[in-house]
């Protein structure tokens, strides 16, 4: 699946779990064509930003500004273009006002969420947001409020299971010596 065509078939996969026929555009002058065309991208988005997605995580240098910032801090960088949300600063103590992040460091890395296009989606992340488009486009495609909380499960579900692949993807951090721990154990 490439771009457009990978989102058409991730609402398509929707629209069947619904009883509908697939769309092959998202024009098509077709109610099940319209809720994609409409909710796709904000859905997408919101999931995107539940969790911090190893297969969506990166990380960079950010470029710093030559103005120092208007805070009480003393370095200013841009944040990204393509940053959902960041996660994990190199430095302790920053803040993020606007599309810039401030702090007391003279360098500064960033760990965040990106926007990944639809046809490089793990199969677990893919097919949960096959079954949340199938809860929103439920009642408005069907009328029914029922299919409409099922697929609401059935994809609470599906994400707590893509959550926990998605968790495996890098090695585990080895628990520290500490006396804190030791008293425990």
């Amino acid at each position: 699946m490439a771009g457009l065509t990978a989102r058409i078939q991730l609402v398509s996969n929707a629209l069947i779990l619904l009883g509908d026929q697939p769309i092959s555009s998202l024009t098509e002058d077709r109610t099940g064509a319209t809720l994609g065309a409409n909710l796709f991208e904000n859905t997408y988005l919101a999931m995107l930003q539940n969790h911090r997605w190893r297969f969506a995580s990166k990380s960079q240098e950010l470029a710093r500004l030559s103005s120092k910032p208007s805070t009480n801090y003393s370095y200013a960088f841009a944040l990204p273009a393509d940053i959902l949300y960041g996660f994990n600063g190199d430095s302790r103590n920053y803040e993020i006002f606007g599309d810039e992040i401030h702090c007391n460091s003279e360098t500064f890395r960033l760990e965040y969420v990106r926007r990944v296009e639809e046809d490089r989606l793990p199969a677990y992340f893919a097919k949960a947001l096959e079954y949340n488009l199938a809860a929103q486009f439920a009642i408005p495609l069907t009328g029914d409020i029922d299919k409409g909380s099922y697929y609401a499960k059935v994809f609470n579900n599906e994400i707590r299971k893509a959550k926990f692949t998605d968790s495996t993807q890098y090695p585990e951090v080895a628990v520290q010596d500490s006396p804190y721990t030791d008293i425990r154990y």
